[in-house]
């Protein structure tokens, strides 16, 4: 009995010994990582073939000529990343065998659907956004005029990440109005309801001078 006793209590022991020991998994280190802040998809004319491009934070190198480092304020704080294929995995896919980082898209800001890619129907791309793993679904959408990836590498003075910008003024301008804040999950809830049509921001690119600008023209 008393054996029995202490075998149950190694037992009970080396199994909380256990619990405190465990590791962690699935982990991702900013050295190896594309965080990507922006993501825009536009038709290309060739039927199931689609540009993506991702807006991705610049590791910015220390300039080498100063002792306290630092970077150079000149230097755009993003890179947009481009693929042409049939779907976003794919495209993901094709960047990161060509690049020296992962790209990982859990912290990105918006989806840009270009003019002529909404035009044919956005049913299956945010299909395929809603059922990614990696993909949020309170991600804000919208609509370009002309190419939805001319938003993502404009170059604007004050903010420099088109992704992080919009998705604060969208959510600013959600007090006016609750279409300015469109996530994947209300587009897609809005699709599949027959009493309304799913609306979207309609946003162009201006200049002023030779700044680039960001308006919002409207609803789509």
């Amino acid at each position: 009995m008393k054996k029995l006793l202490r075998r149950t209590a190694a037992l009970l022991m080396a199994a909380a010994l256990a619990l405190t020991a465990t590791g962690c998994w699935g982990k991702h280190e900013l050295t190896e990582l594309f965080i990507v802040t922006g993501i825009s998809i536009d038709a290309t004319g060739t039927p199931g073939e689609y540009e993506y491009g991702l807006q991705v934070a610049k590791a910015r190198a220390a300039t080498s000529g100063g002792s306290s480092g630092g970077s150079d304020s000149s230097e755009a704080p993003t890179l947009l990343l481009t693929a042409t294929e049939k779907t976003m995995a794919e495209a993901i896919n094709t960047i990161n065998r060509n690049a020296s980082r992962k790209v990982f898209i859990h912290h990105n800001q918006i989806i840009l659907f270009g003019e002529d890619l909404a035009r044919e129907g956005l049913v299956d791309h945010i299909d395929l956004f809603m059922r990614d793993l990696e993909s949020r679904l309170e991600v804000a959408v919208a609509i370009v005029e002309g190419k939805a990836s001319d938003i993502l590498s404009a170059e604007m003075e004050q903010d420099k990440v088109t992704g992080a910008y919009l998705s604060r003024t969208f959510d600013s301008r959600s007090s006016i109005s609750n279409n300015y804040q469109v996530s994947i999950l209300d587009f897609a809830s809005r699709l599949l309801d027959t009493s309304i049509s799913p609306v979207v921001p309609l946003l162009r690119l201006t200049k002023n001078g030779d700044r680039d600008e960001i308006e919002i023209g409207g609803m789509a």
